[in-house]
């Protein structure tokens, strides 16, 4: 569970967990839980510092505007809608948006 919402569970192997994590409040997580239906595993601690999404872009989308301006809508997995700070850059390292 993050933030009290149970996350989506999209793959379980013997060595790897993979969730869904939606609706973050930023990309710290900090008091998570972890839930197994038959307990902790052996030899297997509970995680309890947390951990942080590394933000990656996955795509821009760019609707024709007005003389108002220009809707951009950037695709970036791990950045939740109350982030803070984040900015688009370009290869010079300025930010555009």
């Amino acid at each position: 569970m993050v933030g009290g919402k149970k996350m989506k569970t999209l793959s379980v192997t013997t060595t790897e967990a993979k969730f869904e994590i939606t609706e973050a409040p930023s990309v710290k997580l900090s008091g998570m839980k972890l839930y197994f239906d038959i307990g902790i595993p052996s030899n297997h601690k509970l995680m309890t510092t947390g951990l942080s999404m590394v933000p990656k872009f996955t795509g821009i989308d760019v609707s024709v505007g007005s003389k108002a301006g220009t809707v951009v809508t950037a695709t970036i997995i791990g950045v939740g809608k109350f982030t803070k700070d984040v900015s688009l850059v370009d290869s010079t390292n300025k930010a555009f948006c």
